[in-house]
């Protein structure tokens, strides 16, 4: 079952390396391509047409360093943590990559004061989800996520995200929203195990 899915994804990239699925009009998708990219490296595979899809990506991105859902939409913290993350994926070397160095400084305008990020897009200020994607591209590009470039008044993305667990265990989406959130407690713990 595994190879019929992965050759599914295969079946996606077109003749610019890009990946999406045509039956539903993905072409200018960035989060299908790089979500694509993801899981085929997560399991395992090799990307193909490696250069063509990584040029494809290169391309996405806006001219603040960041990346959308979408081509031609603003940028937002969430899709550039996650293009960050398929750059690595496709070779990119985050001591070297201008592409990954210009991302970090796009996502480093969006961290708040209480040291979360904020999406650049959906409702203002910090949250879980934001904040989480964000913390996993810090690890994959060996930041010091709890260290000073990453804090502001000594607040870090740490300190935000257990700010946001409640007595149970559960995650916030935001301070303001006191209700447990089942996709914010996977998307915190995926950040929090590193």
């Amino acid at each position: 079952e595994k190879n019929l899915i992965i050759d599914k994804l295969i079946a996606w990239q077109d003749k610019t390396g890009h990946f999406g699925q045509k039956a539903l009009d993905e072409g200018e998708f960035i989060n299908s391509h790089m979500w694509t990219i993801l899981a085929l490296n997560n399991a395992g595979e090799e990307i193909p047409n490696l250069d063509k899809a990584k040029k494809w990506l290169l391309n996405a991105q806006n001219s603040d360093g960041g990346f959308a859902w979408y081509l031609g939409l603003p940028s937002d913290a969430d899709d550039t943590a996650i293009a960050i993350q398929a750059l690595i994926a496709l070779g990119e070397d985050p001591a070297q990559s201008i592409s990954i160095k210009r991302a970090l400084k796009y996502i480093k305008s969006l961290q708040e004061p209480n040291g979360g990020f904020a999406s650049g897009w959906a409702a203002s200020g910090a949250n879980a989800s934001t904040s989480s994607w964000v913390w996993q591209a810090l690890i994959a590009t060996d930041e010091k996520y709890n260290g000073d470039s990453w804090a502001v008044d000594s607040k870090n993305v740490t300190d935000y995200l257990l700010g946001l667990q409640d007595a149970s265990g559960y995650f916030y989406w935001m301070q303001s929203e006191k209700r447990p959130s089942v996709i914010d407690t996977a998307y915190a713990l995926m950040a929090l195990s590193g």
